[in-house]
């Protein structure tokens, strides 16, 4: 009750109900203080996992087998063994102190899910959220197009791969969500919070966040001044892609709002102007110019690839 969730009382009868529920406990001495309400999901044969994939079928209880099938458009997803932590909380005396992760390292270690291939959960995006499951070791595998009407978040599955087979789903859905993004930050997403956004961007393989020799060349070069946005912004794109998303933290708020705004989402000078609160597109230019310096001299030269 003292979590984020939207609890109501349908949610006991389904505890009391549903026989594939677990409720997992950490205590300190005899005091509880953390809990996790945890669910079993999938392992369905072929021919139902179509049905599902094809939309033709929608098992009760099974959410992320029906997401990942159906929208995510993984045809083998139903079949997977998959364990979902549907809610999760900490004491408020003791929140912030890692007794959340640890109950999800207690979770990935336990017997009693030796046989799942993925263990994950779904919830409304926030940072706060993201940057528990992250690290937690749970990578983002879906985004819904929309905002859901009750949180007025949109919704993301994070997962982790357990057995073999989970670990090269996860990989397949980690790699398909993040080729993706790109694209859909410019459309159904192009009003998400720049928060959650780069949060999103960033991925757990730093070998992917590379920028080439004469990327780096024309960026320090758009820092000196002797080029324009415009001229360099396929090296300001791959920056916002590859670089941003593990260094925004060295950027002030409305930077991250800019750099998002012009170069994720392509919003234009005067959206990004309105939502970052500036006065005009000078101001919002110095400002590029500044979060762009920032970000090259943060950058190491071992992060440049050589390729």
């Amino acid at each position: 009750v003292n979590a984020h969730y939207q609890t109501r009382p349908n949610d006991l009868v389904q505890m009391l109900d549903q026989t594939d529920l677990t409720i997992a406990l950490l205590r300190s001495d005899k005091a509880v203080i953390a809990t996790a309400l945890v669910c079993r999901e999938g392992g369905f044969d072929k021919n139902l996992a179509t049905q599902i994939w094809a939309g033709k079928r929608r098992p009760k209880g099974h959410l992320f087998p029906q997401t990942l099938a159906a929208q995510g458009g993984f045809q083998d997803a139903p079949t997977l063994q998959m364990t979902r932590v549907m809610r999760i909380a900490v004491h408020p005396d003791v929140q912030g102190q890692g007794f959340g992760r640890h109950l999800m390292q207690a979770l990935l270690q336990s017997s009693t899910y030796k046989d799942c291939d993925l263990l994950g959960s779904s919830f409304g995006a926030t940072p706060e959220l993201l940057d528990f499951w992250s690290k937690c070791n749970l990578q983002p595998l879906h985004i819904g197009s929309t905002r859901n009407s009750a949180s007025g978040c949109h919704s993301v599955i994070v997962g982790v791969g357990i057995s073999e087979r989970g670990q090269l789903f996860t990989q397949e859905c980690s790699s398909r969500f993040h080729s993706t993004l790109p694209f859909l930050a410019r459309h159904t997403l192009n009003r998400l919070e720049h928060g959650v956004l780069l949060r999103l961007f960033k991925r757990s393989d730093s070998s992917e966040q590379l920028l080439t020799p004469l990327d780096t060349q024309y960026l320090q070069d758009f820092c000196k001044g002797n080029r324009n946005f415009d001229a360099t912004l396929p090296e300001l794109f791959e920056l916002a892609c590859r670089i941003l998303p593990t260094h925004f933290r060295v950027l002030t708020d409305q930077e991250q709002t800019v750099l998002t705004g012009m170069l994720l989402q392509s919003l234009g000078w005067a959206e990004t102007i309105k939502r970052a609160e500036l006065k005009g597109r000078k101001e919002a230019e110095q400002v590029v110019l500044c979060a762009v310096t920032k970000l090259v001299n943060t950058v190491d030269v071992g992060w440049v690839s050589e390729a």
